[in-house]
């Protein structure tokens, strides 16, 4: 690693290591402390947040996901009754597959299972919505508005996906038994009240609550991480990007053009953002103050000049030069 030419210490490089994740937990309990408190709100019925929004997210994390979770759980299944109606055939125990699939599914296969799923599916879909409403400011917006990020955007996913990870933990352990049972009743010559007597023999309600108790915490967590990533997604394509497909605990905030006050100074007081120098007026700035490809809607100079484009009109005061 180098820095102006010089190579970097490795000391530096550690003490740099060491304060951005200082820094990463820092904003990783203020925003858990921040949803503890949305939460609370949300109680005592103090919350903001919209019904229709609510109705969505409870759609995309519900009936949307049942088609990637049933045929994962459903393969899930059938591996483990393949895997252990190996071995059990050596000692004609074969029946005991319906055992090992039921209690493995119950216990911790299924909410494992459907942890994976909705973390790849539903956390990385969080992260894209609100990391995309970061790059376009939005996000600043409702800051500016009075309204909280929190409660508006990330309380509503995660009470969702709370609720609705148990039941897909659920239907995720029937069709991992069904998975069992398909390999049982056409390569292991059980027949289907066979395994279904053996199954309500073995699992009991112990390892479904389990199961389910891990199905909560997994959805918690997932909602959690994908809305922070989105959270704290950075304001360009290659930020959001790897925030949405890494997401990687490494929060590294890109503000340079980020809050409310710097959009409104920048763009409206008449003070270039870059150098300090008063900008020039309307009249000295020329057609840059108009962008054309949007049909002569008014931007201001700071949001072209961001954007890296600038006019070939001698009098445009965006001009570098």
């Amino acid at each position: 690693m180098r820095r102006g030419g010089s190579k970097i210490p490795f000391l530096a490089r550690m003490g740099d290591v060491a304060v951005r994740l200082w820094q990463s937990i820092l904003e990783t309990l203020s925003f858990i402390g921040g949803t503890f408190v949305s939460f609370l709100r949300v109680c005592a019925g103090k919350a903001c947040f919209r019904r229709s929004d609510l109705l969505h997210i409870v759609q995309e994390c519900s009936s949307e996901a049942l088609p990637i979770v049933s045929l994962i759980s459903f393969l899930v299944g059938l591996i483990l009754a393949f895997v252990a109606a190996i071995q059990l055939k050596l000692f004609g125990a074969q029946i005991y597959v319906a055992d090992l699939v039921g209690i493995a599914m119950l216990r911790a296969m299924g909410a494992i299972m459907t942890g994976i799923i909705m973390a790849g599916r539903t956390g990385a879909s969080f992260a894209t919505h609100l990391g995309t409403m970061q790059v376009n400011e939005e996000i600043d917006a409702l800051r500016t508005t009075g309204i909280s990020p929190i409660d508006y955007l990330v309380l509503p996913r995660m009470l969702v996906l709370s609720l609705m990870m148990p039941l897909l933990t659920l239907y995720a352990d029937l069709m991992g038994i069904l998975g069992g049972l398909f390999v049982a009743v056409t390569a292991l010559d059980i027949n289907f009240m066979e395994y279904y007597s053996e199954t309500t023999k073995s699992i009991g309600l112990t390892n479904l609550w389990i199961g389910l108790f891990s199905g909560l915490v997994f959805g918690i967590l997932v909602a959690l991480s994908g809305c922070l990533g989105g959270m704290q997604c950075g304001r360009s394509a290659s930020a959001q990007d790897h925030q949405c497909t890494a997401r990687s605990h490494r929060f590294e905030r890109k503000r340079d053009y980020g809050q409310p006050e710097g959009l409104f100074l920048s763009g409206r007081s008449g003070i270039h953002r870059r150098t300090g120098h008063p900008r020039p007026g309307r009249a000295e700035a020329g057609c840059c103050q108009k962008d054309h490809a949007a049909g002569g809607k008014d931007i201001g100079i700071s949001r072209r000049e961001d954007i890296g484009e600038f006019c070939s009109d001698e009098r445009c005061g965006a001009n570098p030069g």
